[in-house]
This record gives structure tokens, sequence and C-alpha cells, in this order.
């Protein structure tokens, strides 16, 4: 690429229920450390689901507040375990109240609407009750605007005043899971079936960007939450496993699109340009569950995302620093990281240690909750009997284990140690 050459920045967000917190993590991360905002550093964004979701929000918010807001309602705006076995056994199905999603969206994204984004959007969503459906915003290259809602077959003309509190009210909708009431704009309920999944694949989006601007050298990153690594995501970098993997594609993509997505990404923009194409997928040897609320699997999302910026700090900075046109950065990632882990550790489900005065509290992440002990109302017994039977233990050893002996022994050694009180002196015989 010249020095001259304009550069394209195209970014995914994948959905994925709860785990798209760990996207708004590593959005937080990059923004922190370059100091712009994740709207600013992109000029597309491509995305479905969650991911459309925290795309829009991030048109109002930074990454790091819509962190705090999405871990502080998660538990009141999205379903919970229970409310999904309940509907496995219930006899009828029952109905998600998403009235509290729809007000923090309305109160958040107020009048805002898709002429209002910045950059082009490729932004996927469902029907209520009856498939998805795909947003688009795209600025040609003779400046020229086009609106349009994709609805398999077809593609129609959107208007641009389509609000954004009704998109985003959408992408976290499950079709009949949610109230059928929810309020939705008539014009996108035609009935038709869009695949998401498919729709999403960057493949024919970055071809309409590269034919649409031909003189600009794309960046591909897909931002990624969690993925089990039993698949390797690093097929796409492998010519020959990709082009057998392209058979299988169909199925392929239905259960990993992050990696699959990459392929399609290499395969538009080439293997000579594979340095433009990136992911921060955080892979790992379990399954997390998309539905799951529990303060438990958050703080594990929080803390796995986190270590794996860690370990890729290297790769983080590099990837700020390009989209920060190799200006300098405002902080490390190592400062990214420490500013956020100190926001969010009060947020974090925290373990209890009991210490003692002389010992250091733990410094790990998320901080423990410490109860010293010697604070605790049972701590003067309970060291008490500690003691004694410490001394017990050794009157055993060296009275080989004689019990009558080694009882006779403790009980005097305690009448020297630990004197009564002198409010309950014992009366002489």
């Amino acid at each position: 690429m010249s020095q001259d050459q304009k550069v394209h920045n195209v970014l995914q967000l994948h959905g994925g229920g709860t785990l798209v917190l760990s996207e708004v993590i590593k959005c937080a991360i990059l923004e922190a450390m370059t100091g712009k905002r994740i709207n600013d550093l992109f000029q597309t964004t491509i995305a479905d689901s969650g991911g459309t979701f925290i795309r829009l929000c991030m048109e109002k918010l930074s990454a790091a507040d819509l962190l705090e807001k999405f871990i502080t309602t998660m538990d009141t705006i999205f379903p919970s375990r229970r409310f999904y076995l309940d509907q496995s056994f219930s006899k009828k199905p029952k109905r998600f109240d998403n009235t509290p999603l729809i007000k923090q969206l309305r109160d958040l994204l107020q009048d805002s609407s898709l002429k209002d984004c910045k950059g082009n959007l490729f932004v996927g969503a469902h029907q209520h009750g009856k498939g998805a459906i795909a947003f688009v915003k795209f600025t040609t290259m003779n400046g020229q605007t086009d609106y349009k809602i994709a609805s398999y077959p077809s593609n129609r003309t959107a208007s641009p005043n389509t609000p954004l509190s009704i998109i985003a009210q959408m992408a976290c909708t499950v079709p009949g899971l949610y109230n059928e009431l929810s309020p939705t704009c008539p014009e996108y309920e035609d009935g038709t079936y869009l695949d998401a999944i498919s729709n999403q694949d960057p493949a024919s989006i970055l071809s309409k960007i590269k034919s649409n601007y031909p003189d600009s050298s794309i960046f591909f990153l897909q931002m990624g939450h969690i993925e089990n690594k039993d698949i390797v995501s690093s097929l796409f970098e492998k010519s020959v496993v990709a082009s057998t993997v392209q058979s299988l594609y169909p199925k392929y993509i239905t259960h990993h699109t992050h990696s699959a997505h990459l392929i399609g990404a290499l395969r538009v923009l080439g293997e000579d340009n594979h340095n433009n194409i990136k992911s921060l997928t955080t892979h790992v040897s379990k399954n997390f569950s998309p539905v799951n609320t529990s303060a438990d699997q958050l703080t594990e999302v929080v803390v796995i995302t986190l270590t794996d910026i860690e370990a890729r700090k290297d790769e983080y900075e590099a990837i700020a620093l390009r989209l920060n046109n190799d200006q300098a950065l405002c902080m490390s990632a190592e400062q990214a990281i420490a500013q956020l882990k100190e926001m969010l550790d009060p947020m974090m489900k925290k373990r209890t240690v009991f210490l003692s005065k002389n010992e250091v509290p733990p410094t790990d992440f998320p901080r423990p909750l410490v109860v010293w002990a010697e604070a605790s109302r049972l701590y003067s017994p309970a060291y008490t009997l500690g003691r004694l039977t410490n001394i017990f233990q050794n009157y055993l050893i060296a009275n080989n284990l004689d019990i009558c002996s080694a009882f006779h022994g403790a009980y005097e050694y305690g009448l020297k140690r630990f004197p009564p009180s002198p409010h309950h002196q014992i009366e002489p015989q």
C-alpha cells in the first residue's frame, strides 16, 4: 500500500446474546488507546443481532459507558436461563416482557434515525415471529447515500428516518419469544425470511465496497466475541485447507461464523492482502451460553476477554496504531486494560478470602472480598481452639500417641498459658 493510498476501515460485530459483552470490552480498549470513538475509527460496520444492538448504542455512548450500562441492566433486559427453562416445560409458550429493554433503547437513542448514523451500515435484525431482516445505509463513491431493507429475495428502499430504537429493538428480538405486541413499523413486516448469518457474510459487502472505492485499501477487522477453539479459526490463512472448507461452507458457516466469515473476506480481498484481515476473536476450550445472564458467566467472560487482550497486547497496539493513522496512541494496551479493570471491578462477582493481619490481600482481578480474621466475632474462640489443637497434636507425638498423658499435659499447659479472666477467678480448694 502506498503512503498516499486511502484506507477504508471495515468493522464486523457478531451477534451472540450476552457474549457480545466480549466485543464491547475490545471496543473499549481500542477507544481508550486511540482516544477516538468506534464510529469515528471505521467507515463501514457489518453487524448482526447483538452486534447490531451494541453498534447502534455506540452512536450515543462510548464503549466503556455502554459496557457499564450493559452489565448493570443485562439481567433485566434479557431473558434469564430460568426463563428458558420454564419455557421448555410450559404447556403454553411464554413471552418475555421486553418493556424495560424498549424503554432503555428509547431513552438512549431518542429521535436518532438511520440517516444520523456515522459511516456505512449493514446491520441485521429480526422480525417478530417471522424471521430476519437487514438494514443498509451505504454512501457510494459519487456521494449518494442509499437506504435499503434487505428482505430475501429482494432489496427495497428504506426510509432514512427509520428510528434506530426500532432497529436496535428488532436486533434483540428472539422470534416467537418476545411479546408479539411490541411496537414495530408495519412496513418491515412483509412476512419474508432472511438468513441473517449468510446475509451478514462480509464477502458480498466487501465486494461492494471494493467496487465503489477502487482507490482505497480495505482493512477488515473482525472484533469477535468468544468462540470454541475446537474448530481451528486460522483456516483462512491456509489456502489449501480453505478451498476444502469452501465445499462445506453452508454447514460450516452455521456453526462457526467467525472463522467462516474470515474465509469469505480473504476470498474477496485476496491472499496477497491477508495482512489487511484481522480477527480479535477470543478462543476458548469451553462453550459459553449466549442466554446466560448470571454473574458467574458475566465475570468469567470479562476475565477471559481481558486475559486474552493482555496476551495479545502487541497485536492490539498495532491495530490501534493502524486505525489511528500511525499517530501516537493516548495510552498503551496495558494502561487501557488497567483502566478498564478499575472500572469493572465493583461490578464483578467476588470471591471471599479470610486473611490474618500479617497477610497481604491478593491483587488479582477481580479483587476478592477480604474478611480480616481478627475482626471476626469468632476469631478469639477459634484462635484459642486452634492453638489448643496444635498443642494437643504436639503432645500426642511427644508422648508416642499416649492420649491420657497428652490430655493431661495439654490441660496443664492450658491452665498456665490461658489463665481465666480476673473476673472469674478459680476458688481455692
